[in-house]
C-alpha cells in the first residue's frame, strides 16, 4: 500500500487592513408612453430606417424579391431614377448571358472562374412599366430626378422638389438674354416715354409679355434718348449684363422680367 500522506501544515496568519466603497450603478430610461416596447421592455428599433443612407445621384437603385427584380439601366435619360415603376422585370432565376465564358486570370488579374459572359445583359432594357410626368400650371416634369433619394433593405423612398424654373420678377442689369418678341409687339423709341416705369407698365398690361427692356442714353439730358421693347419670352437665367453699347458710363440698359411664380406653383412628392 502507498505511504500515509504526510499532514498538511498551517500557514502563519496574514494581516490586512482595507476599506472599499462601493455605489450602485443607477440607470434611467426615459421612454414616451406611445414608444412600443418588446417583450424584455425595450424600445423597439426600426432596423430599416437604421440602414438607410441617401444615394440620389451616386448609384442606381436595385432591389430583388422573389421573382420580380427591380432597377434602374441607362434607359434613364441620367441614370438615375424616375417617378412611376420604371423599370420591374420577371425574374425566373435563369441565366441571361449570351453564352457561359471562363476566366482564368493572369498575372495581373484574379480568376473569376466561369459564369455568363458578358454580353446579353440588355434584354431588360425594353421593360418599360409606368413613368410619371408631373403637370404644374403650364410647366411639365418629364421623367423627374429625385431631389433625395434613400435606400432601405425593404423598399427605396424618393422625394420630389420641383421648383418653378424661371427667375424671380424684378429688374436686372443689362439686356434681357434670349429676348424675343410677337408679331406686331409695339416699340417706344426716342423719347416716346420718359422713364423705365412706363415701359414696365405697358409690359405688365400686355398679357403676352414677359420680359421688357428699357435702354437710354445717359449723357442726353433732353431725356429723348430711350427706348422700350416688350418681349415674350419666360427666362429661366438672369441676364449676363450686356448692352449693346458695350457697358459704357453713357448707356443705360435694364431688363424687366414679369412675376412668372404663378405659371409653375412648385410641386412635392413622396414616393416610395
Amino acid at each position: 500500500p502507498p505511504p500515509p500522506a504526510p499532514p498538511l501544515q498551517e500557514l502563519p496568519p496574514v494581516t490586512s487592513t482595507s476599506s472599499t466603497t462601493t455605489r450602485a450603478a443607477t440607470t434611467t430610461t426615459t421612454t414616451s408612453p406611445n414608444t412600443p416596447l418588446t417583450e424584455y421592455g425595450l424600445e423597439m428599433t426600426d432596423y430599416m430606417e437604421m440602414l438607410q443612407d441617401e444615394c440620389a445621384g451616386k448609384r442606381q437603385p436595385f432591389m430583388a424579391e422573389n421573382k420580380v427584380y427591380y432597377l434602374v439601366s441607362g434607359v434613364e435619360k441620367n441614370g438615375n431614377d424616375t417617378l412611376g415603376l420604371t423599370h420591374p422585370f420577371f425574374h425566373d432565376l435563369r441565366s441571361r448571358g449570351t453564352g457561359i465564358a471562363t476566366y482564368e486570370g493572369s498575372e495581373e488579374t484574379a480568376s473569376v472562374g466561369t459564369g455568363n459572359d458578358y454580353s446579353g445583359w440588355e434584354w431588360y432594357q425594353a421593360t418599360k412599366v409606368a413613368y410619371g410626368t408631373i403637370v404644374s400650371g403650364e410647366m411639365r416634369w418629364e421623367e423627374p430626378s429625385p431631389t433625395r433619394m434613400r435606400w432601405r433593405p425593404d423598399k427605396i423612398i424618393s422625394e420630389y422638389e420641383l421648383k418653378n424654373p424661371y427667375i424671380g420678377a424684378g429688374t436686372y442689369t443689362g439686356w434681357c438674354d434670349g429676348f424675343m418678341s410677337w408679331d406686331g409687339a409695339p416699340f417706344w423709341g426716342w423719347g416716346q416715354l420718359n422713364s423705365p416705369s412706363k415701359c414696365w407698365e405697358h409690359c405688365e398690361a400686355e398679357e403676352r409679355c414677359y420680359q421688357a427692356i428699357w435702354e437710354e442714353d445717359t449723357t442726353d439730358s433732353t431725356g429723348y434718348r430711350t427706348q422700350c421693347w416688350v418681349g415674350s419670352n419666360k427666362m429661366t437665367a438672369e441676364p449676363s449684363g450686356w448692352t449693346r453699347c458695350g457697358g459704357g458710363p453713357e448707356c443705360n440698359t435694364t431688363c424687366y422680367v414679369k412675376d412668372m411664380s404663378s405659371l409653375a406653383p412648385p410641386v412635392t412628392i413622396w414616393e416610395e
